[in-house]
């Protein structure tokens, strides 16, 4: 399943709260310098990480079980994206509105966090025992069957569990 943040410029993926300071002072610390990742701590979930008077702030952003997404105490946004503008106009409860994203760079990839790892692991070796493929061919049938794949997947995974 693709990342609902992937396609942010400012989301980084599964970074540490210290590399995501150090990639907002590399950009300059202003007011309102922000950038998005994924939380370590909670499947699904982001943090917004922001600056203000030099210092930092670490919002969490939770998924909701009907899919959106909100700081805790705020208002229910249907994606990343959506809260992000949201909080563009509106700082509701942050310490100012988000002003500039810290982009990435182009030649500084998205980092997967664990379960991507363990998603895409679960994947090659499905295809490679199940339908016998490897190399080229395996990554061309996990790109055009990996919904059903990942469906699969989750429904038979609990069977590997000791």
């Amino acid at each position: 399943m693709v990342d609902p943040a992937a396609e942010l410029p400012f989301f980084y993926g599964s970074i540490s709260r210290s590399d995501a300071e150090q990639q907002l002072k590399l950009a300059g610390m202003a007011d309102g310098l922000f950038l998005l990742r994924q939380c370590l701590r909670s499947l699904g979930g982001y943090v917004l990480s922001l600056v203000w008077n030099l210092e930092f702030y670490h919002y969490p952003v939770e998924k909701q079980m009907n899919g959106t997404y909100c700081i805790a105490g705020g208002k229910a946004h249907c994606g990343p994206a959506e809260l992000c503008e949201y909080y563009s106009k509106d700082a509701d409860g942050l310490v100012c509105v988000l002003k500039k994203p810290c982009l990435r760079s182009a030649d500084t990839p998205i980092k997967p966090g664990v379960f991507e790892n363990l998603r895409d692991n679960m994947l090659r070796e499905y295809v490679r025992h199940t339908w016998n493929l490897e190399g080229e061919a395996m990554e061309q049938a996990i790109i055009s069957q990996a919904p059903q794949l990942e469906k699969l997947i989750a429904t038979t995974a609990h069977e590997k569990m000791p």
